[in-house]
């Protein structure tokens, strides 16, 4: 084993990539419900988008990166 014990440090960059993958999902199943009028989604569901890529991008800008050895 090439790592020492402990606990493994968290890929922040990855982590935000997918969470704004999610919050894009989310806005645009949102803006096909608005335009297509097919099927009515919560109002919820616009705001956890939102939210879900807010902490997306604070994730890759924000947080400070480490070296991960």
């Amino acid at each position: 084993m090439s790592r020492q014990p402990g606990f493994v440090p968290i890929p922040f960059n990855l982590v935000g990539k997918i969470l704004i993958a999610i919050g894009l999902i989310g806005s645009v199943v949102v803006v096909i419900s608005k335009i297509g009028s097919w099927y009515s989604l919560p109002s919820i569901v616009t705001f956890f988008s939102l939210a879900v890529i807010i902490v997306g991008f604070y994730l890759i800008f924000i947080v400070s990166k480490e070296s991960l050895d």
